[in-house]
């Protein structure tokens, strides 16, 4: 498996609804430089994240980085708590209401889950209020994305007017600039129709 980038795993199941494809890049805790490397340079197709955590496990600062960081992309964070079945129940919503205040997670954004006791009604509870809420979701990455481009034009611009000390240098940079924004919107075009054929967005 060392030279396999990606596996594909089907399921028939209905749980979780067939527009929702879920990807599991390597975890935070890894050492390994390629598997943080890996998780970096997949965050952008993703349409929101899910967070996996220990409910026996302090909140850790590299957990709380990558959150700060995905919030600045607006991408919907959420957290599923796994090994609740070690707890109290009364313990559920305390550490829930402790990881919101420190994450700045939502506790609505927050499951806890039991594989020993097949316990998951809140996972896919969770799974089901992403999928009503996924238009508006994929409505933020398009903003997110439009205003990324807006910053480029408009530094692109700012450096055209700062260069151009003749008419025909003006003329040559808008030629440029335009033909950047061509090649920005050809690739907007081309995540829209990847966007369209998975039906939905990525988690």
């Amino acid at each position: 498996m060392k030279d396999v980038a990606v596996v594909n795993v089907f399921d028939t199941s209905t749980r979780v609804p067939a527009s929702t494809v879920l990807v599991a890049p390597p975890g935070l805790s890894s050492s390994d430089p390629k598997h943080k490397q890996a998780l970096v340079e997949f965050l952008p197709n993703a349409d929101g994240v899910i967070l996996v955590a220990d409910a026996n496990q302090q909140i850790t600062k590299s957990l709380t980085d990558f959150v700060k960081s995905i919030a600045l992309s607006n991408r919907p964070i959420n957290l599923v708590i796994t090994k609740c079945d070690s707890i109290p129940p009364y313990e559920k919503e305390k550490i829930k209401k402790y990881i919101s205040q420190n994450t700045k997670i939502p506790i609505k954004n927050i499951a806890c889950v039991s594989a020993v006791k097949d316990d998951l009604k809140e996972f896919y509870a969770l799974i089901e209020s992403i999928s009503k809420d996924k238009e508006k979701i994929l409505q933020q990455v398009n903003e997110s994305w439009i205003n990324n481009i807006a910053k480029i034009l408009l530094k692109r611009a700012e450096e055209l007017l700062r260069n151009s000390s003749t008419d025909e240098d003006l003329k040559n940079s808008v030629i440029s600039a335009r033909n950047d924004l061509n090649r920005l919107n050809r690739n907007r075009y081309d995540e829209c129709e990847k966007s369209n054929r998975r039906m939905g967005g990525r988690l």
